[in-house]
């Protein structure tokens, strides 16, 4: 035992190997990377064993999208199934990832939860933005007994929803709209010819005061 690594050799598989706390991988995405207010964007990422044995080429043809990093007290029998190929076990937990979201216009700063990892690696979430504009999204593996932190980060954009359509009328309101039109035409036509009779006796007024003004200066 030096510097926290146990080193020793395998009688089983005819190879030495060094046991410690190894280094984790987190990525992160986001999908789509541009919404609008009110829209929902898929969170995904992976927590994968970053060690140097899962570089060896008969661990990495095994697993060609990474060794998934799973919780302390599977870490066990998962290391005989990654490295002495013994059946892998029926149950694996993953770790625990939490999310964070930082709007970059006003460097708010909240919280979006967290999620376990599934046996591959992975996890995901979905997840609403609250407000408008520039977001950086942050993926933590805050670290077990087993494995180092890690973190990743994305971002998306927020735009402003679009406005609402207007919404045609109904033929109910249209017809009522129709009626109401059809009840006060009679009192618009009656205005109509009030305003016509005004109109004539202002000019049969204008021309006999004319009139009168042309007799009085004769």
């Amino acid at each position: 035992i030096a510097d926290s690594i146990i080193i020793w050799f395998d009688t089983y598989s005819n190879m030495i190997f060094a046991i410690g706390k190894g280094p984790s991988t987190t990525t992160i995405t986001a999908t789509p990377k541009a919404i609008t207010m009110g829209e929902t964007t898929v969170i995904e990422g992976t927590v994968l064993d970053n060690s140097p044995g899962t570089k060896d080429s008969k661990i990495a043809l095994r697993f060609p999208k990474g060794v998934p990093v799973v919780a302390d007290e599977c870490v066990g029998n998962w290391m005989l199934y990654v490295y002495k190929q013994f059946p892998k076990p029926s149950e694996v937990t993953g770790v625990w990832v939490k999310l964070d979201a930082v709007n970059l216009y006003t460097g708010e700063c909240i919280e979006i939860g967290g999620t376990h990892t599934d046996e591959t690696g992975m996890f995901t979430v979905a997840w609403q933005p609250p407000k408008e504009g520039l977001w950086k999204i942050i993926a933590t593996f805050p670290g077990s007994n087993s494995y180092y932190p890690s973190c990743a980060q994305t971002s998306i954009t927020v735009t402003p929803a679009p406005a609402p359509a207007p919404t045609p009328a109904s033929p109910e309101q249209v017809q009522e709209v129709r009626s109401v039109i059809d009840a006060l035409q009679p009192l618009v036509t009656s205005l109509i010819v009030i305003v016509v009779i005004c109109i004539c006796l202002v000019a049969y007024d204008i021309y006999v005061n004319r009139k009168m003004l042309k007799q009085f200066t004769k």
